[in-house]
């Protein structure tokens, strides 16, 4: 990777991790990007599954107060 391409990939993994993506998240779309392109499927089940767990967590954080 040239260093314009590697500092792109650490922003996109910065974001990836603010979004609530875990590292084993990140790298396997890394990896399914790097063999077959953009993996919109595998992007989208992601989010999903991530935005599931982040409800869930919001609502037993709720449920302490």
């Amino acid at each position: 990777l040239s260093s314009s391409e590697s500092l792109s990939r650490l922003h996109s993994i910065k974001a990836a991790k603010l979004a609530g993506f875990t590292l084993d998240d990140i790298r396997h779309l890394i990896e399914i990007r790097e063999e077959s392109g953009v993996p919109c499927s595998e992007v989208k089940r992601l989010i999903e599954k991530r935005r599931e767990e982040l409800t869930r967590k919001l609502r037993e954080l709720e449920n302490a107060q």
